[in-house]
């Protein structure tokens, strides 16, 4: 048990401030954590369009021997696995996928995480992933579109409510040269 002692004092103690906090500071301290811990990918959220892919990205692809026009197919979600005949329904925002099968998946191994980011808008779904990392730990820039072909973009099922949009969690890959504008 642990007794409280406080001492006499003829003076009444300093009052002291709480300290406050900048929120510029904040903010700018949470999108260093973000960039640093989290590798975000390297599409902004709002960029101009269309984004071409950075010579890193396509440097490193070609070192490995694939690039634009290489496909594959993706988890959507690495902590929903499932058939290509499961559809589950998804959000804007980001995503952390990983190469199911690829054309030639000596290339890019199976287990391959791919970060990027879903938007939704229209009739399609635009998932565009920016980094991968391969099961052995190494990150590597890339440029993968959700889709079968290079523009991107996959047809959502009918009946997909607002916000959401219900899609297989298997889905068709495509490496690109550019982003284009998400519907």
């Amino acid at each position: 048990m642990c007794e409280s002692k406080t001492l006499a004092s003829s003076s009444p103690a300093p009052e002291v401030e709480p300290p406050t906090l900048d929120m510029d500071f904040m903010k700018s301290l949470a999108a260093a954590v973000c960039l640093v811990s989290a590798g975000c990918a390297s599409v902004p959220v709002s960029p101009s369009w269309p984004q071409d892919c950075p010579q890193e990205a396509l440097a490193a692809m070609s070192i490995r021997g694939f690039g634009p026009g290489t496909q594959g197919y993706v988890t959507l979600d690495i902590n929903r696995p499932g058939a290509l005949s499961q559809f589950d329904d998804f959000r804007a925002g980001p995503i952390v996928s990983s190469i199911r099968e690829l054309d030639a998946v000596d290339l890019l191994p199976l287990g391959t995480k791919l970060y990027g980011f879903m938007w939704t808008g229209g009739d399609k779904v635009h998932t565009y992933w920016t980094r991968a990392e391969l099961p052995n730990g190494a990150k590597m820039p890339v440029c993968m579109v959700l889709g079968f072909d290079e523009q991107g973009g996959y047809w959502k099922e009918p009946g997909t409510q607002p916000g959401t949009f219900s899609i297989s969690r298997q889905a068709p890959m495509t490496v690109t040269r550019r982003f284009e504008r998400p519907e």
